[in-house]
């Protein structure tokens, strides 16, 4: 199904109008071909402290070729690798509100540097899993945004 607004702002009339709205023009999502590469770019995958999956991510990521520079330091990575893919973020390490604080740390110098279409992958353990309730209101928040 065609996605309308992104068909409206590609006409004359509708980018006119939704220039003078100062509304931004939708970008065309971008999906997997097959054939094509799993990811366009590299993938910057980063870790809470305690994080359970990042490594594993990092094995997958191996076994599928696609680049996934380290993200140990603040700007390090996103930079010398260019637009990235994606971002993903290891969470299981949260265990309370306090460290939710971390979640903002990796990904706010990092979003600008995403290319168009990328996404955003925080993985973290369900809250229904989590072992005390300070646990799993941090869970909560941190991948749901309640």
């Amino acid at each position: 199904m065609p996605d309308r607004s992104l068909s409206w702002t590609a006409s004359g009339p509708g980018r006119l109008v939704a220039a003078r709205l100062g509304l931004p023009r939708p970008e065309p999502l971008r999906c997997r071909q097959d054939g094509g590469p799993d990811a366009p770019g590299p993938v910057l995958v980063g870790a809470t402290e305690g994080g359970r999956l990042a490594k594993t991510v990092r094995a997958l990521l191996a076994d599928w070729a696609v680049a996934a520079p380290d993200a140990t330091t603040p700007a390090d990575a996103a930079d010398a690798a260019g637009a990235l893919a994606a971002l993903v973020l290891d969470a299981t390490g949260i265990t309370g509100s306090e460290r939710l604080r971390e979640l903002y740390a990796f990904l706010h110098p990092r979003v600008r540097s995403l290319a168009p279409c990328g996404r955003v992958v925080l993985l973290g353990t369900p809250p229904e899993l989590a072992a005390d309730s300070g646990e799993a209101a941090a869970q909560r928040q941190a991948l749901l945004g309640a």
